[in-house]
């Protein structure tokens, strides 16, 4: 979190700068959402912590965040959990790579006795594997940078059922160690997913994807690829000879450029769905950098 938002604490001198303090910064509010018409306001709170070095030559602080849901009424630990799981699976988009969640506390007041209650939630989930790769789009993020997640959190807790079955496929295909094949279906199926309203076969979905995505991603992938057309018939024929053993004209032999092209439907994917959460995205040579870097790799 700290790589984004300015940690809550705050510097203050005294006794005429001889002296710094380090102290806690009031809450910063990230977002407001409603959820099953109740709003929700998603802080996030900072706690310092001090320890003085050998003789005291040095002091070092610890700035331990935590993010912080508060409702206008109760909420179940059911829910609790809910809204910890769902903001893990949100930040493990935009970091295309996995998180977990271990601890959870819920607190509030007693209605009867007006008194303040603690319930410590513990929650073990599966631990994925520890994704080396770089970070996609997070590269782009710096520090202080807003990356909207005033945006991000209401559209996340409000999206509809297709969304919601292509960021379930995207999740897998980051956070398990599949087989490129695998991916590939993974991606398909929740592209697939996603525009399954529409009358259309799995190339023209792919198509609608791309077309959405901006003009200078369009012309990046063509300088690498060529035709668009004839590259998004490569992965749909691809597709359906790993699934069906259907064997058509564009299928792709070669591990390394399927490794490729699969990798790159996987940046694209995050990259689509980052835009429908609301994110605008702005570092455009970035993206143009690292979808160039899946072409210009070397064999070893």
């Amino acid at each position: 979190m700290d790589d984004w938002i300015t940690p809550a604490f705050r510097f203050e001198e005294a006794y005429t700068g001889m002296q710094t303090k380090v102290k806690m910064a009031k809450p910063i509010v990230l977002a407001y959402f409603t959820y099953r018409g109740q709003l929700f306001k998603v802080e996030l709170v900072g706690n310092i912590s001090k320890k003085n070095g050998q003789n005291d030559k040095y002091v070092n602080y610890k700035n331990d965040s935590w993010i912080l849901i508060e409702g206008e009424n109760s909420i179940s630990s059911e829910q609790a959990i809910f809204f910890a799981t769902e903001l893990r699976k949100m930040f493990s988009v935009v970091l295309a790579r996995p998180l977990n969640t271990t601890q959870l506390s819920k607190k509030g007041i007693d209605r009867i006795t007006h008194q303040s209650l603690t319930e410590d939630l513990y929650f073990l989930e599966m631990r994925f594997k520890n994704n080396k790769d770089k970070l996609l789009i997070y590269e782009m993020f710096q520090e202080k940078r807003d990356i909207q997640l005033n945006n991000l959190i209401p559209n996340w807790f409000n999206k509809g059922e297709n969304f919601e079955l292509l960021i379930q496929d995207y999740l897998l295909t980051i956070s398990y160690n599949e087989t490129v094949q695998n991916k590939l279906i993974n991606l398909t199926e929740g592209i697939e997913a996603y525009y399954r309203d529409k009358d259309e076969n799995l190339h023209q979905k792919l198509e609608d994807m791309l077309n959405s995505l901006p003009e200078y991603i369009q012309d990046t992938l063509e300088k690498n690829v060529g035709d668009l057309d004839t590259w998004l018939s490569e992965i749909k024929d691809t597709r359906v000879y790993i699934a069906h053993g259907d064997r058509k004209e564009h299928v792709i032999d070669d591990f390394m450029e399927l490794s490729r092209d699969v990798d790159t439907l996987q940046y694209l994917t995050q990259y689509f769905i980052l835009q429908e959460l609301g994110m605008k995205i702005e570092g455009k040579e970035r993206v143009k950098i690292n979808l160039n870097s899946f072409f210009n790799t070397e064999e070893i």
